[in-house]
């Protein structure tokens, strides 16, 4: 049996790879031209687009999956991997439609196979009719392993009762912890109450994993049998980072340095202490722990700020400042920049970013002022007057 991309995604490819081409050869003869300021960029930016679109368009083309009675074949423009089917362990499925085919231990590589192959369902009856999934035999060889660890109750129906406690509570503190951190990131209001909802609940999940003895975990997989309350940690640990970021500017950056190392490492440790359970059953601890201290770092730096900008009853100084020139940046997220004249300790013209509504309000010429703040934790920040 051979499969190859479907026809649809081979001419999608087909018309991209020839947008590409075109336009890696229109920055290329750019470069070329009189007067081109920055030549060498458009060059290697031509090069890198007309090179994307003719590897998509090979690998397109030559993609091929190929199964026959031993083994199983994916070729690709510029690699080729196969499996004997006596060494496949079974299959796991992906996002976005894509297929892992897991080997066993030492039997090779796994090969993936994307979700626009053609005949898909054909590939999934036969891979579903041959192997087990992996996440279920996974899941139940999970389940097995709490339920056989006395730690987590004395009887198998207590314990029984304790996982589908723990899942239950684990699911529940996870919705709530990113309900509430899209809620502050969408439409932050009413701001004090949802930033100190956001300061208190990673410190329910720690509170849940010390209660369960190490039954909740901070695996992130779907398809875990361990209970995670790694959403209502990390959400909110991010959300209050890009809080801080996006309400607040502050002056002196390096002021922050010695208050954030140093609340990084005490919630690190009090993190670590009352996780300590669960943390020692987890397979990656080295992982575990990174990971943990960089969402500490998060944590740390969103709460300084905020508490510092917010609570800040400092008078202000004031600094009259010109709008020099107006700029919108597009992308995924569309910003807008007014420059604004030297004041402070800037010594040039800077870019400050600003409200939408304000942005439009504003006209290049047009004199404003910045307030700049002591901030409660003595870490200066400012903002421009609206």
């Amino acid at each position: 049996m051979e499969y190859r991309i479907a026809k649809a995604g081979r001419i999608t490819v087909v018309i991209l790879a020839i947008i590409f081409v075109v336009g890696g050869g229109a920055f290329i003869v750019s470069s070329f031209a009189a007067g081109a300021k920055t030549p060498l960029f458009f060059f290697i930016l031509g090069l890198i687009l007309a090179a994307t679109g003719v590897y998509s368009y090979l690998d397109t083309m030559k993609t091929k999956l190929t199964i026959d009675d031993d083994s199983i074949t994916l070729q690709k423009a510029f690699s080729t991997r196969s499996l004997l089917r006596s060494d496949i362990k079974g299959y796991r499925q992906g996002e976005k439609n894509i297929v892992f085919i897991i080997p066993k231990e030492g039997a090779g590589k796994q090969i993936q196979l994307s979700g626009y192959f053609e005949r898909r369902k054909e590939i999934m009856v036969w891979l579903k009719k041959n192997y087990p999934d992996v996440d279920t035999i996974e899941y139940e060889a999970e389940t097995k392993t709490i339920l056989a660890n006395e730690n987590f109750g004395v009887t198998e129906g207590e314990r029984e009762n304790n996982l589908a406690k723990a899942r239950k509570v684990s699911t529940w503190a996870s919705t709530v912890g990113i309900g509430i951190s899209f809620w502050v990131f969408i439409y932050p209001k009413p701001y004090e109450p949802l930033l100190i909802a956001l300061a208190i609940l990673p410190w329910v999940g720690v509170y849940i994993t010390w209660y369960f003895k190490g039954l909740v975990r901070f695996d992130t997989r779907k398809k875990s049998a361990w209970p995670s309350v790694s959403f209502v940690l990390y959400f909110p640990a991010l959300a209050l980072l890009l809080r801080a970021i996006l309400d607040y500017d502050l002056y002196i950056f390096g002021k922050i340095w010695t208050p954030l190392l140093a609340s990084t490492l005490i919630v690190t440790l009090v993190f670590f202490t009352i996780c300590k359970k669960a943390v020692g059953e987890e397979k990656s601890k080295a992982l575990v722990m990174g990971v943990g201290a960089l969402i500490a770092g998060c944590y740390s730096f969103g709460l300084i700020v905020l508490s510092n900008c917010y609570y800040d009853s400092s008078k202000p100084d004031s600094f009259q400042v010109q709008v020099t020139g107006k700029h919108i940046t597009t992308g995924k997220h569309t910003s807008y920049y007014l420059t604004l004249s030297p004041w402070g300790r800037f010594s040039e013209e800077k870019d400050q970013s600003v409200r939408r509504s304000f942005y439009e309000e504003v006209q290049t010429g047009q004199s404003l002022h910045v307030h700049l703040h002591e901030g409660r934790w003595h870490i200066p920040w400012y903002f421009v007057m609206e």
